[in-house]
């Protein structure tokens, strides 16, 4: 009994440990997000999607194409997404939350902007965590 109750503490450590790096993760991308279109891209898997309503952006290069344009004319002064859960599958773990922004078009008043997502994400190459694929609503 004492060796599966051992084994049963080293996978509850491990998940909390993939849980708060997933969370670190999500932080680290906000952030991204108000730095550049580059930045945020970064995050993706070479086959990671970013779904917008009904269109898919794939990869880096798909998704920093798609929020280049919208850089230019926007203003983000902040960007929060916060976790509400993390489920841990046998190839990675999806992430389930809310996401906050103070946003505007260049020249006008900012606004602030709520919503949820769903991430998931695998681990890259060197083990770092990388979406596989993110939808935000709205």
């Amino acid at each position: 009994m004492l060796v599966l109750t051992g084994c049963q503490g080293r996978l509850e450590n491990a998940q909390v440990r993939t849980r708060a790096e997933i969370e670190a993760a999500m932080h680290d991308y906000a952030a991204a997000l108000v730095k550049s279109p580059a930045a945020a891209a970064a995050f993706y898997a070479a086959d990671g999607e970013l779904i917008d309503g009904t269109t898919s952006h794939r990869g880096p290069q798909g998704v920093k194409d798609f929020l280049e344009p919208i850089w230019v004319k926007v203003d983000l002064a902040e960007a929060r997404m916060d976790s509400e859960s993390v489920e841990m599958s046998a190839d990675g773990a999806y992430q389930w939350g809310t996401y906050f922004q103070r946003a505007a078009l260049k020249g006008q008043p900012l606004k602030e902007y709520r919503g949820r997502f769903v991430a998931r994400w695998r681990r890259g190459p060197g083990g770092r965590w990388l979406i596989s694929r993110m939808m935000t609503n709205p």
